[in-house]
């Protein structure tokens, strides 16, 4: 998927952030192709009013963000300014002296904490940046006249009396001085799905988005704020895509709008706009790049090793394996498997081989905001170290969970598979995180479902449809255009029944009830749909995650310190602050006695158990509760209802394979399939508590030494490292992403 774009004053060059690159191809018909040979991952690109420059953000993990500018040609690049933190969107002044970009609040993925938020501006010859807002100003760009700066911004709620709202979301459109005062308001955007505020660099024309789709109107200054809105304005509104889309920009001489669905290119000149009879645009052009997929080399061995093959009920006392490349090639008795010449062998002597886990709900996605993205992202880091090799989100960001799959398929980032739903297809007006989608009929939900395939999505999550025809609607579409359908569970019990006669692909979390009757069991059996309880965050009862803090200390795991710099805090019933590290969660949460988790958690895990006898395909996920560590929480959570340690290994494993329709290439060791395997050191066949002993993790035939996350077997390739670890704290337990939000 195409993040970021950029198009020259001509409208016949387009530059793009792909894969965490610039490229550059001309419209229609060019080659793409790569405009630098950097490793630093390239974002948010932008031409300067004559052409001839592009100003980009460069991102490397350990020395922050730099803004550059460099030729169209990209044979000469200079840095105009660095920053600890997360330089953001630059935009050039109109004669070229100025760029003007902002700095992001710290955050726990990229860090920053030493860098100041705001709104800058700076020479493009070089010099000190003058800060003359805050960070909160974004999408900033000059007046024509060089002598302003128009930047968007979220009101906040206590602001919101004046347009009679209670809780929603205000974006105006604002501008100040170079000096950073004499601030003006001129345009108001009212509600969380109208956002996305682009006026052209003339001021003649606003786009925006509206619940998903794009609109333009034409822009005027009347010495009062306008009202931006879809649909019963006072000026006429053009509506530019069917679709929806991303990326919306204008080129520097204001003639050409432009925007991406995945790599398809649109585009549309000001004489359309102009016209009395305006037709919806097809597709301009694609940039149609495409990346070897990551394959290492050489061939391993690991020998003597138990083996739990998840093939039917396979366990081999003492075994061997090969992997060329990335390929499962043998396996069986060490005796019966003959390892040839320049295999790089492995003595497991003592510890037990088996698939890797997928974690079937792992919330560990980053980058929200939809701007950079780290090299190395820490929760994919810890849920490999802890065993990880295919992680399912049922809840992301949107453009940036699809680039993460992208660049763990291609190499350019380690981690599990990602399979993710990119934002959600939420049912309700006004949610904070712009995840509504309206579905008025079933050509609404066609366009949603094939939007997500266009991006490179594998499947969609529903949430909270406001009527059962609308969840209906969507898994049609999804059966029409070839991908899986999800569902939230809601804690609601009734929806839960009508979603699972429906044929969703699986009902995410526990029914809320403790006990389940025969004639849910049923029910569920025969319609083959799939459940992933999560009892971490277990419905209708007190969540699980508290009976494992209460009786576990996870903050002193050594891999928890090492990779985890936040957890999922956000469920803590003492209102422990989100993003909180996992020591403080451990602080804050219900100690309650053996007879109330009886009757709560412990009651749903033996109903799942219920499940798992009559044959219900059942899923392990961590909810992202702890990136890693909660997937061995969930499956000893899942122990307590009586689930046999081998079905719940099946059910981290092979189930979870299943229900992504990828069986036949990973959740079990078998020639043939994809090399996902991890190496444990205890055996979590005697102990469910053991799974949480992984040594060495291979994912697609690589391997890593789960401790410390460097690559080892044919390759040694330390890993770099956070920022976090960039500084030296003289013996005291603390680090820097312990601090702020």
């Amino acid at each position: 998927a195409i993040r970021q774009i950029a198009l020259n004053p001509s409208g016949q060059d387009i530059t793009a952030s792909v894969i965490g690159y610039l490229w550059q191809k001309k419209i229609p018909n060019g080659k793409a192709s790569r405009l630098t040979k950097s490793l630093n991952f390239e974002f948010e690109p932008t031409y300067s009013s004559d052409g001839k420059q592009i100003a980009y953000v460069a991102w490397n993990d350990e020395k922050g963000s730099a803004l550059k500018v460099m030729s169209v040609s990209g044979k000469e690049t200079k840095t105009i300014t660095t920053s600890l933190g997360v330089i953001r969107e630059p935009s050039f002044s109109p004669d070229g002296k100025y760029l003007s970009y902002r700095i992001e609040d710290s955050n726990k993925i990229m860090g920053g904490y030493k860098a100041r938020g705001g709104l800058y501006l700076v020479n493009t010859k070089g010099g000190k940046p003058s800060r003359i807002g805050d960070s909160s100003m974004t999408k900033p760009m000059f007046s024509p006249d060089n002598e302003r700066v128009y930047f968007s911004k979220k009101e906040t709620s206590e602001s919101l009396g004046a347009y009679g709202l209670s809780k929603s979301i205000v974006t105006t459109l604002k501008s100040i001085n170079l000096d950073g005062f004499d601030e003006k308001k001129h345009v108001v955007s009212i509600g969380a799905d109208r956002l996305d505020l682009r006026l052209s660099p003339d001021l003649k024309w606003l786009a925006f988005k509206e619940q998903q789709q794009y609109y333009v109107m034409p822009f005027l200054e009347t010495g009062d704020p306008i009202t931006v809105k879809a649909n019963g304005g006072a000026v006429p509104v053009v509506k530019l895509t069917k679709l929806g889309g991303n990326g919306i920009t204008w080129s520097a001489n204001s003639q050409y709008i432009s925007w991406t669905v995945g790599q398809k290119i649109y585009r549309v000149s000001v004489d359309q706009l102009l016209k009395d009879q305006f037709d919806l645009p097809s597709e301009l052009d694609t940039f149609n790049i495409q990346i070897k997929g990551d394959r290492p080399e050489g061939s391993i061995a690991l020998t003597n090793g138990q083996l739990i093959t998840m093939k039917g009920e396979e366990i081999i006392a003492e075994g061997t394996l090969i992997v060329e490349g990335n390929i499962i090639t043998a396996i069986g008795r060490t005796e019966d498997v003959a390892i040839p010449e320049g295999v790089r062998i492995i003595d497991l002597k003592g510890k037990t081989i088996m698939p890797g886990l997928v974690d079937m709900h792992g919330h560990i996605d980053c980058c929200y905001e939809g701007g950079l993205m780290p090299q190395q992202q820490p929760t994919h880091y810890a849920a490999a170290a802890f065993g990880v090799t295919t992680n399912f989100d049922p809840y992301t960001s949107e453009l940036a969970s699809y680039t993460a799959t992208e660049m763990q398929k291609s190499g350019v980032q380690v981690g599990p598979r990602f399979i993710s739903s990119g934002k959600v297809i939420y049912g309700r007006l006004n949610k904070g995180d712009v995840t509504y989608h309206p579905i008025n009929s079933y050509e609404d939900a066609l366009n949603i479902v094939q939007r997500k395939k266009i991006l490179g999505g594998s499947f969609i999550k529903s949430y909270k449809q406001p009527t059962r025809t609308r969840r209906q609607q969507l898994v049609k579409a999804g059966r029409e255009v070839g991908i899986m359908v999800d569902v939230e569970g809601e804690s609601h019990f009734y929806n839960n029944v009508s979603m699972i006669l429906d044929g969703h692909m699986t009902l995410e979390h526990n029914l809320p009830l403790a006990n389940y009757y025969d004639d849910i069991v049923q029910l569920m059996a025969h319609s083959e749909i799939a459940n992933t309880p999560t009892l971490v965050v277990t419905f209708g009862e007190i969540m699980g995650e508290n009976y494992m803090y209460q009786n576990t200390r996870g903050w002193e795991d050594p891999k928890v310190k090492t990779f985890v710099q936040e957890v999922n805090s956000s469920y803590s019933p003492l209102m422990t602050p989100v993003a909180a590290p996992l020591y403080v969660r451990g602080m804050q949460t219900l100690l309650a006695t053996d007879a109330i988790w009886e009757i709560g958690v412990k009651a749903v895990s033996r109903s799942t158990k219920k499940l798992d006898d009559a044959g219900v395909i059942i899923n392990i996920g961590s909810h992202g509760q702890i990136p890693g560590l909660a997937m061995h929480w969930e499956m000893q959570l899942m122990s307590l209802g009586g689930m046999s340690n081998f079905n719940i290994l099946r059910s981290a494993t092979l189930n979870g394979a299943r229900t992504l329709g990828l069986d036949k290439q990973i959740g079990s060791l078998e020639v043939g399939k994809l090399a996902d395997i991890i190496v444990l050191d205890k055996d979590p066949l005697k102990d469910i508590k053991n799974t949480n002993s992984v040594k060495y993790t291979m994912i697609n035939g690589r391997l890593y030494d789960s401790s410390t996350m460097n690559e080892i077997g044919n390759y040694d390739r330390p890993r770099r490292k956070f920022y976090w670890e960039l500084q030296d704290y003289h013996g005291i337990d603390w680090n820097e992403s312990w601090s702020g939000k």
